[in-house]
């Protein structure tokens, strides 16, 4: 019996040894369905809150973010209880480089309540220190009128930079080794700039006065001390330029860096490494169609314009509506750019990611968010070996109806990439059935 049983097993060695391999093959040739390799996501799967509970009703507003080092904060501007038209600046900061669990909390930067007051836009930015900077402009009702505010971690409670009747606009900040630079929109068309060193503020230097409209600055410095500043002009409504200008010369014309007949150029955002800047914004169209365009000056001289995505993308529920971009470049002068979008002017908006190497093609885009919810104003920083995004948008899926806006944070390696091969994931192989 012993002996049967193993010649049984032999022969079944055999034939499985022959049989399998003509399977193989057989499966092989034949036509059958097979998933296509798929970039594995250079950004996590796992989105933490960083703003309100996920569960609560409350909105949280345009988010700014800031890295240095294993250093990260973000800022924005968040509801206060039940009043939809207070809001406060909050914000919470990490020092393990934005790790699951290493938030240190959310913290007031300045409680109003219970005056009606609103914070329109709050910025932030890190010292090589690790010292936190803030500026933001409030809005209060009675009486009429706004102010710009700056504080600090390290030592500057909080100090008034203007107050007037008009308006204080979309604040930006950013910090060299021994001084801090603000840029503002103020009124109608006017971009005003202000430092503060050593001594305290500066006086205030208006960069752009123009009959048409000036709006959202945004402010980079470089290691060569050179302040860098960009921003929307023109008829808003109509058609928008993007102007640039530094601090080797204020008081010269500012270099139009987009400027196209029935198109608008929009929300341009900014990076600086060394004496290089990048510079992304919006190339509207109409509502349905949007593009992120990209323009880069290394030591001074400018390239062309370039979309990086080159298909039509759509914003429908932001106000107003118009994609809004955000770009940081790390230390391998890998630039990374972030923004949101959707399909048609009818579908939620994602969050994409797009990054370029130097001397090398875009590499576009991952959808970072695919919530189902309506995700907008993303912001990017990179700091040590790490990529920073965050955003605000519903907490999917307990709020849809958008009672409740999030900020929301996920991060990943400057050195991942969307289309490395040993990055792909796992091939699905099937038969033919």
């Amino acid at each position: 019996m012993k002996t049967v049983r193993m010649l049984c097993i032999m022969v079944g060695s055999v034939l499985a040894a022959f049989l399998v391999p003509l399977a193989a093959r057989a499966w092989l040739a034949s036509p059958r369905p097979v998933e296509a390799p798929v970039p594995a996501a250079v950004w996590g799967p796992y989105r933490q809150f960083i703003s309100d509970n996920a569960y609560d009703p409350g909105m949280n507003f345009y988010p700014a973010l800031a890295a240095v080092d294993s250093t990260v904060c973000a800022a924005w501007s968040q509801q206060v209880g039940d009043d939809s038209e207070h809001y406060d600046p909050y914000y919470t900061n990490s020092l393990q480089s934005g790790e699951l669990g290493q938030w240190e909390g959310r913290f007031s930067i300045h409680s109003t309540w219970p005056i009606t007051t609103e914070t329109t836009r709050v910025d932030v930015a890190v010292d090589s220190g690790g010292g936190l900077h803030f500026v933001w402009s409030e809005y209060t009702q009675t009486p009429y009128s706004y102010t710009l505010y700056y504080s600090s971690t390290i030592g500057v409670v909080m100090e008034t930079i203007a107050q007037t009747n008009d308006s204080l606009a979309a604040p930006a900040i950013a910090v060299s080794d021994d001084k801090v630079h603000l840029v503002w929109a103020q009124g109608w068309g006017r971009i005003n700039y202000r430092e503060r060193g050593s001594s305290g503020w500066g006086t205030n230097v208006t960069i752009i006065s123009s009959t048409q409209r000036a709006t959202h600055p945004a402010i980079e410095v470089g290691s060569d001390g050179i302040v860098h500043a960009v921003w929307s002009g023109g008829a808003i409504d109509k058609e928008a330029d993007i102007f640039y200008k530094n601090s080797s010369n204020w008081s010269t014309p500012p270099l139009e860096l987009f400027n196209e007949t029935n198109v608008g150029g929009r929300s341009p955002a900014m990076a600086v490494s060394g004496s290089n800047v990048y510079v992304v914004w919006c190339e509207f169209v109409s509502d349905g169609e949007q593009y992120i365009r990209f323009r880069q000056s290394e030591s001074g001289s400018w390239g062309p314009s370039e979309r990086i995505f080159g298909s039509p993308l759509a914003a429908n529920k932001d106000s107003p509506n118009w994609l809004r971009p955000a770009v940081a470049v790390d230390i391998n002068e890998k630039i990374h750019v972030a923004f949101n979008g959707a399909g048609a002017v009818s579908d939620p908006e994602d969050i994409y990611y797009a990054y370029r190497k130097p001397g090398e093609d875009w590499r576009c885009c991952e959808n970072v968010t695919q919530s189902g919810g309506n995700d907008t104003t993303p912001a990017i920083a990179t700091g040590g070996q790490y990529v920073h995004l965050i955003w605000a948008g519903p907490p999917s899926p307990f709020d849809l109806e958008g009672n409740d806006y999030e900020v929301s944070y996920k991060r990943a390696d400057i050195e991942a990439e969307m289309d490395r091969e040993d990055l792909y994931l796992p091939i699905i192989m099937k038969s033919a059935s």
